[in-house]
């Protein structure tokens, strides 16, 4: 009756009507309204959204299934895992949930779903922490994808497949494939948003701007972010436009402008707190922790750093962002005069990116201890210089270009004279050839004085 009477608000009551099927015994069409209101609060409220998944896999999971059913099931699976990692379900029941969803839709021959449920599931490893199962499950989902012959799809997953091969250091196969990625779609800024709740071509776009400027392509990277900007409306998720400015605070950060860092990281937290997304809320702050480490405001950016730790342990959300930013405390706690502190919490970042076999992150987590290990009573020159050797292979192996000056500057401030002054100014090429203008001007000065 209530379908009949207030035909026009169906939506508005999708979760009522689900009630009332439930109560009269009707999973297939309780299952049917769970999923409408599911639809219906989207990227609005993930918590929600959430528990109206889990039910129609309940339901669905207790009654004989047609092809209509067996499809609506199979989509429960991997909206469910697609939510996961914003609302923070446990270890063991997104593992339980991946597997049952994995084993049915490979019984149902569904390549497409099967492709989406791998990608969810990466990100739910990526948020969990898991940096290398995260970066198998989104070469096999961009694999999956493949099969399926269809664009959007790929164009979609390939978000994931960019910021796995980031986080592992592949910084040249992350452009290539966040390039492809974009050709995809075009220049269709709605083509594919269906599938996660984003336009693959602002993801594609925003995500190749921070492999580009990682390395060292600092006026290409800004350039695809000011595409993204262009594409990205203001109905776009919060969650997006969060990223968006995101990846600005990156490319800023490598460009050299730390005021520009700064206002992009506010936007940043500001847009990050309203999406509902405690892995989004994490993100933000470690984002605007490296713009604080960059405008020497050390009490801030440890302030940050100390918020992200404990809202990660709290929502067992964000955990790749902390490995991402692990450099930034014991940066931060160095400025503030805490060495000890500082040189314990640069061996736990060296540690954790090293079990993450995040080459990237690792490189800037040495560069982090190196500059640790030159000051204060108990300094360790030969640890600083050690640690600089290995951060230089790992930016040469990963062709991070920003890192190598910045390790030049550091290994200008261990030496002395003539020396110091060589490195600085093997630096203040690398920044001009990088269009690092912030950075380059920074050390035309220190050079002129």
């Amino acid at each position: 009756a209530l379908e009949e009477l207030d035909a026009q608000q169906l939506d508005e009551r999708a979760a009522l009507l689900a009630h009332h099927w439930e109560r009269a015994d009707e999973p297939a069409l309780a299952s049917r309204w769970h999923a409408r209101a599911a639809g219906r609060l989207g990227a609005t409220d993930y918590v929600d959204s959430y528990a109206h998944w889990r039910r129609v896999d309940e339901l669905l999971g207790a009654v004989e299934s047609d092809a209509e059913m067996e499809a609506l099931r199979g989509r429960a699976f991997v909206e469910q895992l697609k939510l996961a990692f914003r609302v923070g379900i446990q270890d063991e029941e997104a593992a339980a949930l991946f597997g049952r969803g994995r084993d049915f839709l490979r019984a149902c021959g569904d390549d497409r779903a099967l492709a989406e449920l791998l990608c969810a599931f990466a990100a739910l490893k990526e948020n969990m922490g898991d940096l290398v199962q995260y970066s198998e499950l989104a070469e096999e989902a961009a694999a999956s994808a493949r099969r399926t012959g269809d664009p959007v799809l790929r164009a979609a997953i390939t978000l994931d497949l960019v910021q796995a091969r980031i986080l592992r250091g592949s910084l040249a196969e992350a452009v290539a494939a966040a390039d492809e990625g974009a050709a995809l779609v075009g220049d269709d800024a709605e083509l594919g948003a269906d599938v996660f709740g984003w336009s693959p071509l602002v993801a594609n776009l925003g995500v190749g701007s921070f492999a580009l400027g990682l390395m060292g392509r600092v006026e290409e990277a800004n350039e695809r972010l000011e595409a993204a900007l262009r594409f990205a409306t203001d109905q776009a998720p919060l969650e997006i436009r969060s990223w968006i400015h995101l990846w600005r605070t990156e490319v800023e950060l490598s460009r050299g402008n730390a005021n520009e860092a700064l206002r992009a990281g506010r936007r940043c937290v500001e847009l990050a707190e309203g999406s509902g997304s405690p892995h989004c809320a994490v993100f933000g702050r470690c984002c605007l922790a490296e713009a604080h480490v960059a405008h020497q405001s050390w009490h801030e950016a440890a302030d940050l750093m100390e918020e992200a730790r404990a809202l990660s342990r709290e929502a067992r959300a964000g955990a790749d962002a902390l490995v991402m930013s692990s450099w930034v405390l014991p940066a931060a706690y160095l400025g503030l005069g805490e060495i000890d502190r500082a040189r314990v919490l640069a061996d736990e970042a060296i540690e954790v990116c090293s079990a993450q076999r995040s080459r990237v992150y690792l490189c800037r987590a040495l560069l982090a201890r190196a500059a640790v290990s030159r000051n204060g009573a108990a300094a360790d020159l030969a640890r600083a210089k050690a640690d600089l050797d290995a951060a230089e292979r790992l930016a040469d192996e990963t062709g991070a270009r920003p890192f190598l000056a910045a390790i030049l500057e550091e290994r200008a401030r261990l030496a002395t004279g003539a020396a110091s002054e060589r490195h600085l100014q093997e630096a203040h090429r690398l920044y001009v050839e990088m269009g690092a203008t912030g950075h380059a001007e920074r050390l035309a000065k220190v050079l002129g004085s």
